[in-house]
């Protein structure tokens, strides 16, 4: 069970995330030219790219744990099936999010005071909680959206309203993608510069060509719809070492991935979370 997960973990660094980076950087690295398609196309690639590196990170590193029979926490569980923010945060860095409620969040007081304050004690949490990856403004901004976003929600809950299912997670996982251009670019003049493009919906003349970028890197687009495919599967990597059974199948199936990831070793980047 720990080579299985282990397997699945660096398949989803090599297959999955490493592809998305043309993606990534043809739309980061150009923030003030690239045309609304484009901005699009590249906040995408980069919130499946960081799902598919970190998450692959953890399952490497349980993995490789569970081998040695040492059962380390789970970091992730389907984040972007989340239907809101506070579901989201539940799902995706687990380990952070639980460090960060009982370090931060419950001295500040929690919610054991006044309405006013549960809300200043939310924001001041992911304000540090951005500060915790970086003394940076587009940190800053990510944070403080998230902490606004959580805010939002406990109002919203408080109402006793709901949405339809489909149209929750639609509002949710688009606040995800967007909030994420913060976290991504290289300054705050250029994330508002993509947001705006995509705001917009406008296109330049200087845009990079969105088919030519697709059809000359057929493994990032391949990437790009497996992942999409990957994130709504009903059972993520948790669930199959939990029902892990092996066979000759399974073996097969791992022998395989763990021989095409060696083979690209080669040209794999360094983990995200490594500069956190």
């Amino acid at each position: 069970a720990g080579v299985f997960l282990l397997a699945i973990g660096l398949a989803k660094k090599v297959f999955l995330a490493d592809p998305l980076v043309p993606f990534v950087t043809a739309g980061f690295d150009h923030a003030t030219t690239i045309g609304a398609l484009q901005a699009w196309l590249s906040a995408l690639a980069y919130t499946l790219q960081i799902y598919f590196d970190f998450s692959g990170y953890t399952d490497m590193a349980l993995g490789a744990a569970l081998i040695f029979n040492i059962r380390l926490p789970i970091n992730f569980d389907s984040p972007y099936r989340a239907l809101d923010l506070r579901a989201f945060w539940h799902r995706w860095h687990m380990t952070l999010s639980r460090f960060l409620r009982e370090y931060v969040y419950v001295p500040l007081g929690g919610n054991r005071a006044a309405e006013s304050r549960v809300l200043a004690n939310l924001l001041l949490t992911f304000l540090l909680g951005g500060l915790w990856h970086g003394a940076a403004w587009t940190f800053v901004c990510w944070g403080a959206l998230h902490g606004l976003g959580l805010c939002a929600v406990r109002l919203w809950r408080q109402t006793g309203l709901s949405l339809p299912a489909p149209l929750a997670w639609a509002i949710t996982f688009l606040f995800i993608v967007v909030t994420w251009v913060f976290f991504r670019a290289h300054a705050l003049s250029d994330a508002w510069a993509i947001l705006r493009t995509m705001a917009s919906l406008s296109t330049s003349d200087a845009a990079l060509d969105v088919r030519a970028l697709v059809t000359g890197n057929l493994a990032a687009a391949g990437a790009l719809s497996a992942g999409l495919l990957v994130i709504f599967q009903p059972r993520n990597s948790n669930a199959l070492v939990r029902s892990f059974a092996g066979s000759w199948m399974t073996a097969v199936a791992v022998v395989a991935a763990l021989m095409l990831a060696v083979l690209q070793l080669s040209t794999v980047a360094p983990f995200l979370y490594f500069n956190f």
